[in-house]
């Protein structure tokens, strides 16, 4: 999937300079792909305030050490549900592509490989260990997850649905409590990732923090347990 799976047509009409380093290129990558399959509901990420939505891409960019395009604010923008309640302003929604398909952003991946070495590489014996110094600039730099809109695949007959829940937080005025709403997929929803590395030192993490998302997983609430996954590797 390298190059928006255009490598070969590239190869085919590059000169043999160009197409054998594009072929030593080839050499140095390990790709692994995955089906994934959720054991507990995901939550959509995305707020529908448009202004919200900006905010929080810009504030993700920033824990993760890069930065958003505009052209991917845009994106972003377009991808989101129509917003037809002032509710709706203030829950967080799942993307959808053309054709009206739920997907995730292939960032919320490597967001999870950022957690999972974060959490791992304090326990020794881990892979994690072993790369701890600097580990977000190798992951950012040197793993690298396809497709870019990774698609879920909701079980047959199931429906997106809204989860209402109430957030505590404390305040010099006391307790506040508010209602956070979003939209859910069901345990049993899947999909399919590809995870290409240039370090295959690499490999044995990739395992691990995948094997941490059946722990701790991706989207909303992961810390009540929302977005849990098991995978299985495609050969």
């Amino acid at each position: 999937m390298g190059f928006e799976n255009g490598l070969d047509r590239q190869k085919a009409e590059c000169s043999p300079l160009l197409k054998g380093a594009i072929m030593a290129f080839e050499g140095l990558q390990t790709r692994l792909v995955a089906d994934v399959t959720f054991i507990e509901p995901v939550l959509g990420t995305n707020p529908g305030d448009p202004d919200i939505l900006i905010n929080y891409l810009i504030e993700l960019a920033r824990k993760q050490g890069e930065e958003i395009p505009p052209e991917l604010e845009v994106e972003h923008l377009r991808s989101l549900p129509e917003i037809k309640e002032e509710a709706d302003k203030k829950s967080t929604f799942f993307l959808r592509d053309e054709e009206g398909h739920i997907f995730i952003y292939d960032y919320m991946f490597k967001g999870l490989f950022k957690s999972a070495c974060q959490a791992l590489y304090v326990i020794k014996g881990t892979a994690s260990e072993k790369v701890k110094k600097n580990f977000k600039k190798r992951i950012a730099r040197h793993v690298f997850v396809y497709p870019r809109k990774i698609i879920l695949k909701l079980p047959e007959g199931e429906k997106v649905t809204m989860l209402e829940r109430p957030l505590r937080a404390q305040t010099p005025q006391g307790e506040r409590v508010s209602i956070a709403r979003s939209e859910m997929v069901p345990a049993g929803t899947a999909c399919r990732v590809e995870i290409m590395t240039l370090m295959p030192d690499l490999l044995d993490c990739i395992e691990e923090w995948m094997d941490y998302g059946e722990l701790k997983g991706i989207g909303q609430w992961r810390n009540a347990g929302y977005g849990r996954f098991k995978y299985e590797w495609v050969k």
